[in-house]
């Protein structure tokens, strides 16, 4: 201390009071140098006998420094704060530079001073009041006097606050010095990282340099500029005069070893001064330090805790003091940032808060524009109250405002974004974890520009969507913020995309979705949510052992039971009855929630109730009509738990049964369900009970009863329904009048006679004869129905006569079958069998090649054969079909060999004429042999290989083999693949079996497969019988071919998902080059002609062209590859080799607030533009695409690399973002004949209504992805041709309203 030691212990005293003299502790140091330690002693017991005893004696204590003790200082320190916490109030002094009564203690002294004195204003106004209101003048005189004590009081109390820093001016050393030592802050022991290092570390700035970043730091006194400061650069702030009047500048690492980060803390001034020493020292700076082609922002801070009225003239007058430091001779950054500031003590009301925010939001955007300054300014979105994440937040979100055109050198440079990446990352992970006084916000904020700057294909960009993810969960937990629960759902989402199917963590993932997607369903119900919770839910339910699904069960039935009561879908009401009832067992007596699944269904059942007797809602008109859109199955269903709940007696119970019949009817004829049928007949008998013998409608129930019962009986043969639709019969006949009886008692007949051949009743046929010669009485000869019971008499006559034959000969009715019908089955089953295998194939049993007539000769001398034609007599015919239909499906069922063709492979020729098992030696003719003997011991009579069951030389048999191929394979029985170079397990990915052409469509097609090892033993060692149902092997497939399990293990052929088939073939190779292309035929399900002699490059155009015409996929235009061309059309590759690689977009979330700014008619327009368009298709040789197009408006040559023939061009291109590319094609002489295009494919739309936008905002959503676009140059006759096909050009749509603006074309390309 410097001044009189008594004047610093009186203004000490004053501050703090008597009793701080007990936090301080007298120390004295040099012991370690002391030689007389008797002097020493004598010396402190003189300063505590008088300097130091008015101190002591108020509690103070004397401590010895120990130099030469590492431990000695923090005794003294742990002593004189109990252990605790050191105070803030030494990194606000020393660190932060403020005067004292800006410090957080210093205003809480303040504060509490000014309460004080408000309470004795307060009491001395009551005092003189309450004197005046008493009558009593000796009560008057005590409240006078003591309201005077009081006024001196307050008048002592102003003085010596006032006194108090007027001594704090004048001392020599700023008192914040003085006072830090008291207020020691304890250094951190734990050992600091070498990560923490590199990000924390700063150097004293030698000069900026081209490639540098600075931040200027701006701000009024008190804006908490130092303290702001002070959080970016926490280990090198040194002290100085809290006005900053020098300028402070560090250079920070950003923790790769790049330190191209500078901050800069400009000097503070006042608004009413004239500012010459700001001037000259920010000059100076500029002149020494700065460097003209750096990169730079500004950071402008404001406090909060003065009211901000006239702000905006002082924020503007203080940038442009700011401003004239740069002179001419220095560029003025333009870009700022405005961060609100407010001391961490401030006690500000949240309307007072929000009140200043929005004025300062204000003032920021009238600073854009402004002057000829052209600020580009914007607002923080939060507050600084001194935590380090919420400084480094508004850092960061500096850097993204800057402009591309000052920083495209900068954030090009990978290392720089990786820097930028690393930086965002780090600082993300180090405050996530932080737990008091954390700003959630800006926390949050460095999430989202961490996530920002990973690439998609980085391996912590899954880990920063789930770390984001956490924090967004926390604060919507404790806040609700509708825009959170949105940002939570699409990160999931992301966090799903970025995960394989297989992995645990994704089951976790998958709740918490749904968990969001259920809140943001029950605070704003939308269609898509609720469909997607009832996805999730479904995948969960197969997740979940059967004993546990209880509870997800009424999960899922939930979410059916809302859908219905939103949009009156049937079929969501039918299954949330169904899985209610599942879950009744799950919970018997005496489970836990025996009740929970009873409680569900009876709810569910009550709204079925109601909307079934509800004549205003849908579900009555569809279950009541025949409405085209109703669900069949979930309607019936519906009716039957109505009549579960209803009772007998009830009014609508006879109509409910009658058009629940008519239901089942309709679903009968379209489906043929015994179940239904049987339903039918019980529903109609119930129908009749009900109904009065004298019922007009009586009639035509008893007829529909009986055809269904004669249905059934047809079906199974029953005596029982016989008998029945003989009464039905009668009954009937006994409410037609004669005249009109004729076909009825025909009906009758019929039954009886079919009785009779089924029973041998004598009295059955009998009564048919008498039934039939009543009928021709009433159709005598001239009546038009005459012919029809005469034929009948005639038949029933004949039946009567040739009992003896009927009753003992084949079968027992018209369902028998003679030994010429059953030949007749037998050969049409054959031929249609044969028909769908291999022209040739190779006899197991014997090793003998058979061509189709031969095939079926053996059939015919087999075992099997005969064993069919013994059964005629004792099976009626449909049984019969069936039985002939298994056998000649088991006899025919044939093996496939996958292979690679090596040496000595016989061919057709080679085996014509002889026996497989008599072939020779050769390494293709003991494959051949040991396949043959293979199939056999499996039990299979006929095997097939493409070396000898294929006559090459015929061009015919060649191309129906080609194109029959996929489906030879997939009709087989078995796949047998021998792979002669893998030896052991773990190796079957190195087998070259992969790498070939025709194998793919093999592994596809086959239902059934085995994979034998080089000396023909089972590759897996698991006793399965299919290769494909072994998970080890199918994931030992799916790395081997890339292919998901689901297409290898239930493959369909087709033009659909083009890309992918394309890609799963790219790294494939064969012998004929033609073949890459053939050898697809199959896959796709094409049919096309098979030239060998073409290009491989003409087969490929040909397929792709039949892909894009059948499907109109313009996904296999999307490639890269080769500077040549197709000669088939350019926009084709010469090969597979491009589709190598899968195209991938990193995912730009939509704002949803855009919606409502959206331009509603154009959007709309837009999409029927679109909708109108036609799909991609060929025509006259010459691609017809629709798409939207970009006209060039610029190219400029930028660079040309070390070789000569490459080209790196910035283009500009209508509606889209500046696109910079690497061509083999120079632009300048064609620019104007160019085009980028994006390739289009109508069906990706959705159909709009007239009250829902949804279509058209996900068509936006769409259109706002990036895209890989075309580049085409127009030609003669308004043609084009692509160019450049060797760069894939990665195209961004500038924004929404570019989008809106797009233009539809539909271009011919050769």
């Amino acid at each position: 201390m410097s001044g009189s030691v008594w004047k610093n212990l009186d203004m000490f005293g004053r501050l703090c009071g008597d009793r701080a003299a007990g936090g301080v502790r007298l120390v004295t140091t040099v012991w370690d140098k002391v030689n007389d330690r008797e002097i020493a002693e004598g010396r402190v017991s003189q300063l505590e006998a008088d300097l130091w005893k008015p101190l002591i004696d108020a509690g103070a204590r004397h401590k010895r420094f120990e130099n030469n003790s590492p431990t000695c200082a923090w005794e003294i320190v742990e002593d004189l704060t109990g252990g605790g916490k050191a105070l803030l109030i030494q990194e606000e002094l020393v660190d932060a530079e403020r005067k004292l009564n800006e410090t957080t203690a210093g205003r809480g002294l303040y504060e509490q001073l000014q309460k004080l004195l408000k309470e004795q204003k307060e009491t001395i106004e009551w005092l003189q009041e309450e004197g005046k209101a008493q009558k009593d003048p000796r009560l008057v005189r005590e409240f006078e006097g003591e309201r005077r004590r009081l006024k001196e009081e307050q008048r002592r109390l102003k003085a010596e606050l006032k006194r108090t820093w007027d001594d704090t001016e004048k001392l020599k050393i700023h008192f914040s010095k003085r006072i830090a030592p008291f207020f020691f802050k304890k250094t951190s022991t734990r050992p600091v990282s070498a990560k923490t290092l590199r990000i924390a570390e700063k150097h004293e700035l030698p000069a900026v340099a081209e490639n540098d970043y600075v931040i200027f730091v701006v701000g009024p006194t008190a804006a908490e500029k130092a303290w702001f400061t002070l959080q970016l650069c926490r280990d090198h702030i040194g002290v100085g005069h809290p006005r900053t009047t020098n300028v402070k500048a560090w250079r920070c690492n950003l923790s790769d070893g790049s330190d191209n980060v500078i901050i800069v803390n400009t000097p503070s001034f006042r608004s009413n001064s004239r500012n010459f020493d700001f001037d000259y020292r920010m000059t100076e700076w500029l002149e020494l330090k700065f460097n003209p082609k750096c990169h730079s922002g500004i950071l402008f801070l404001h406090s909060l805790d003065s009211d901000p009225i006239g702000g905006g003239r002082m924020m503007s007058w203080h940038l442009e003091v700011f401003a004239k430091a740069f002179g001419g001779r220095f560029t003025m950054p333009s870009d700022i940032y405005v961060v609100p500031t407010s001391n961490p003590v401030a006690t500000l009301p949240s309307d007072t808060l929000s009140q200043r925010l929005s004025q300062l939001k204000t003032m920021t955007e009238g600073l854009n524009g402004r002057g000829e300054r052209g600020w580009r300014a914007s607002l923080f979105p939060g507050v600084f109250k001194g935590q380090t994440e919420t400084a480094w937040s508004a850092a960061l979100l500096l850097f993204k405002s800057i402009p591309q055109a000052q920083t495209t050198e900068f954030f090009a440079s990978p290392d720089a974004r990786v820097a930028m990446k690393n930086l965002a990352g780090f600082l993300f992970k180090e405050f996530k974890v932080k737990t008091w006084d954390r700003d959630l916000d800006s926390i949050i904020m460095l999430g989202r520009t961490a996530l920002e700057f990973t690439p998609l294909e980085c391996s912590e960009y899954r880990s920063a969507l789930i770390d984001l993810a956490g924090l967004l969960s926390q604060r919507f937990s404790k806040e609700g913020r509708k825009d959170d629960l949105d940002d939570l759902i699409t990160l999931k989402h992301a966090v799903l995309e970025c995960m394989s199917s297989d992995e645990p963590q994704r089951q976790i993932s998958l709740l918490e979705l749904e968990v969001y997607l259920s809140e943001r369903l029950r605070r704003t119900f939308s269609m898509v949510d609720l469909e997607e919770t009832i996805s999730l839910r479904r995948a969960a339910l197969e997740r979940i052992p059967l004993p546990n699904q209880c509870k997800a069960l009424l999960k899922l039935a939930d979410a059916l039971h809302e859908q219905f009561q939103k949009q009156g879908m049937e079929n969501s009401i039918a299954e949330a009855l169904s899985l209610a009832r599942a879950a009744l067992p799950l919970c018997p007596p005496g489970h836990p929630d025996h009740a929970l699944p009873r409680r569900h269904l009876a709810s569910y059942l009550e709204t079925t109730r109601l909307a079934l007797f509800d004549h205003a809602n849908p579900i009555f008109n569809k279950f009541k009509k025949k409405e085209k859109d109703r669900d069949l199955d979930a309607t019936i269903m519906l009716g039957q738990t109505a009549l579960e709940f209803m009772p007998p007696d009830h009014s609508l119970r006879h109509s409910t049964l009658i058009h629940l019949t008519g239901l089942l009817l309709e679903r009968f004829n379209k489906d043929g369900r015994k179940e239904d049928l049987d339903k039918l007949i019980t529903l109609k008998r119930a129908v009749l009970e009900n109904m009065p013998a004298d019922e007009p409608q009586r009639h035509s129930h008893l007829l529909e009863l009986d055809s269904h019962l004669f249905e059934r009986f047809k079906r199974t043969n029953s005596t029982v329904d016989l008998e029945e639709v003989i009464s039905c019969h009668r009954a009937v006949l006994e409410h037609i009048p004669p005249p009109n009886r004729c076909r009825a008692l025909l009906d009758l007949a019929d039954a009886l006679h079919e009785q009779y051949q089924r029973q041998g009743t004598e009295h059955s046929i009998v009564d048919a004869i008498s039934l039939a010669q009543a009928a021709l009485r009433l159709c005598p000869a001239a009546h038009p129905d005459h012919m029809l019971p005469r034929d009948r008499l005639t038949s029933y006559l004949q039946t009567k006569v040739r009992k003896t034959v009927h009753m003992g000969g084949m079968g027992a009715g018209p369902s028998s079958t003679s030994s010429y019908d059953i030949r007749r089955l037998i050969g049409k089953a054959v031929s249609d069998k044969v028909e769908k295998i291999p022209l040739r194939l190779l006899f197991t049993p014997t090793g003998d090649l058979c061509n189709r007539d031969a095939q079926i000769s053996r059939f015919e001398g087999s075992s099997q054969y005969e064993q069919l034609l013994s059964l005629a007599s004792s099976l009626d015919k449909d049984q019969l079909e069936t039985e002939i239909n298994n056998v000649i499906s088991e006899y025919f069922g044939f093996t496939t060999l996958s292979h690679r063709w090596g040496s000595g492979e016989p061919l057709l020729r080679d085996v014509e004429g002889r026996r497989v098992y008599d072939l020779g030696s050769t390494d293709g003719e003991t494959k051949l042999q040991i396949f043959c003997n293979l199939s056999f011991q499996r039990n299979f009579l006929w095997a097939w290989s493409d070396t000898c069951c294929i006559d090459k030389d015929s061009s015919a048999e060649l191309q129906e083999a080609i194109g029959s191929m996929f489906s030879w394979y997939r009709w087989s029985s078995l796949t047998i693949v021998h792979l002669p170079d893998v030896v052991d397990a773990g190796s079957l990915a190195d087998s070259v079996w992969f790498t070939r052409g025709w194998t793919l469509q093999e592994l596809l097609a086959s239902r059934t497969i085995l994979f034998y090892t080089y000396d023909w033993l089972l590759y897996s060692t698991s006793d399965v019988a299919d290769h494909k149902t072994d998970p080890a092997l199918l994931r030992e497939l799916q790395n081997a071919t890339g292919i998901e399990k689901r297409h290898l293990t239930d493959f369909c052929p087709g033009v659909d998902d083009a890309r992918s088939r394309l890609h799963w073939a790219s790294r494939r190779r064969t012998t004929r080059p033609e073949d890459i292309a053939y050898s697809l035929f199959g896959i796709f399900q094409v049919h096309l002609p098979v030239f060998y002699g073409e290009s491989a490059q003409n087969a490929l155009g040909r397929l792709l062209a039949e892909i894009i015409s059948r499907s109109g996929d313009v996904s296999v235009l999307d490639w890269a590859g080769k500077p040549s061309l197709s000669p088939f059309n350019s926009c084709f590759p010469p090969d597979l080799t491009p589709y190598q690689m899968v195209p991938h977009f990193p995912l730009i979330l939509s704002d949803p607030a855009k919606r409502n700014s959206l331009n509603l008619e154009k959007a709309q327009k837009l999409y029927r533009s679109l909708k109108r368009l036609p799909r991609a298709g060929f025509v006259n040789n010459k691609l017809t695409l629709p798409s939207t197009a970009h006209a060039i408006t610029a190219a400029k040559l930028r660079d040309s690399l070390t070789s000569p023939s490459r080209y790196t061009y910035e283009i500009q291109a209508s509606r889209l973002q500046t696109l910079n590319v690497t061509l083999s094609v120079e632009l300048d002489e064609i620019v104007d004949t160019c085009i980028v295009v994006r390739p289009w494919h109508p069906k990706t739309l959705e159909k709009p209504t007239d009250r829902d936008i949804d279509a058209v905002w996900k068509l936006l959503e769409q259109l706002e992805q990036p895209f890989n676009a075309l580049l085409l140059k127009r030609l003669p006759h308004n043609e084009y041709t692509r160019i450049a096909c060797d760069c894939r050009i990665t195209a961004y749509i500038q924004d929404l309203d570019s989008i809106l603006d797009s233009e539809v074309l539909i271009l011919e390309i050769v």
